[in-house]
């Protein structure tokens, strides 16, 4: 974009995913002489008034996403404080980790002692660093 362009977007959100992307973006553009315009708004940076409100809605876009951050956190430590935990569940028992584990450390190729689980590689380690980390814990 070239100074005395104009970005039309459909909705401010498509400049970033939280205030300071998008004062950031904007900011860039202004330096480059590039004025914004947001259609869902009606809202035009070439005004001080556009430029107002536009701070203004930006402020209240960040307030809003904080907003569901919060709530997102809160409701997951409530959902654990309950017993439920999110994520995929476990494609290998400990067990069967242990297992594979062994296997590796016997001498048989990791690749092979993965697909014979149908799993990854790395999911067999991973999992075997996780229940270690866990045991040191305990």
């Amino acid at each position: 974009m070239r100074d005395g362009d104009v970005l039309v977007v459909t909705a401010i959100d498509r400049l970033g995913r939280d205030l300071v992307e998008v004062v950031q973006t904007v900011k860039a553009l202004h330096d480059k002489g590039v004025d914004l315009k947001i259609l869902s708004m009606d809202l035009d940076t070439r005004t001080a008034t556009g430029r107002l409100v536009f701070a203004i809605i930006a402020a209240m876009a960040q307030w809003e996403r904080e907003l569901i951050v919060e709530r997102t956190v809160n409701g997951l430590a409530a959902a654990r404080a309950r017993g439920k935990t999110g994520g995929r569940k476990a494609v290998l028992s400990d067990e069967q980790v242990a297992e594979a584990m062994a296997r590796i450390q016997a001498g048989e190729k990791s690749a092979e002692v993965a697909a014979a689980y149908g799993v990854t590689r790395q999911a067999i380690y991973r999992r075997a660093r996780n229940m270690r980390k866990d045991d040191a814990n305990d």
